[in-house]
């Protein structure tokens, strides 16, 4: 599936990544449910053959959640690691192995599921700041993430060295994806509606192609 738009996002993981070679990158992503950051960061990874640790943060205990991080990493490389029950565990395992990259997926819900998770994070960043590693963070709560990284008294402030607000694709990119306006037209969709994602088959056939749309946002989501 063709993967639209997001170059100057791919630049910036691009540079994330080589400084990553030399010390550890951390890159903090923001949007909207279904934006697209997680297809991003994937496609990302994919583009560049990188070898990574997806590890989507769900609202779970401490000790579930370990379990399936646990099976993310049996299933990438190819071992049994050791038993996790917390959050500091994994850390001081990722310590010891060599790896390219970590995607840590909603992460602002550390904040639902112990907070001191974030200061554990913290704790490794600082420790490891010579160790080649890309972290990359994505959150669709703006408000919690900044929670974590924005105030002065945040347990990651200053970890990151990009901070990134992925914003829906603009409409130019949907028009020429579908052939132009009349293709909109045809669609039946109301507006307004926002175009987070769009993927097409490799053909040259544009009516193939998927747009997902997110309904406007309630007043309260994202604060």
């Amino acid at each position: 599936m063709k993967f639209y738009d997001r170059e100057s996002e791919m630049a910036s993981l691009e540079k994330a990544l080589e400084a990553s070679r030399s010390r550890l990158v951390v890159v903090v992503i923001t949007g909207r449910r279904r934006v697209g950051k997680t297809r991003l960061v994937r496609e990302f990874f994919k583009r560049n053959g990188v070898k990574f640790l997806d590890f989507f943060v769900g609202v779970k205990s401490e000790r579930l959640l370990m379990e399936d991080f646990s099976e993310e990493i049996r299933e990438k490389l190819g071992y049994s690691p050791p038993e996790f029950t917390t959050f500091r565990d994994l850390l001081q395992y990722l310590e010891r192995i060599s790896l390219e990259a970590v995607f840590l997926d909603e992460f602002q819900n550390v904040l639902r599921i112990n907070p001191s998770m974030a200061f554990e994070l913290q704790r490794f960043i600082d420790r490891n700041a010579e160790k080649p590693l890309l972290i990359v963070l994505s959150g669709s709560y703006l408000g919690m993430m900044k929670k974590l990284f924005a105030s002065r008294k945040a347990p990651l402030y200053g970890r990151s060295s990009v901070f990134m607000e992925l914003r829906p694709l603009r409409p130019s990119h949907v028009f020429r994806m579908l052939g132009g306006d009349m293709g909109l037209r045809r669609l039946k969709v109301r507006w307004p509606f926002i175009p987070s994602l769009a993927v097409c088959p490799n053909t040259t056939n544009s009516w193939n192609c998927s747009v997902r749309t997110n309904p406007p946002r309630a007043p309260h989501e994202g604060r």
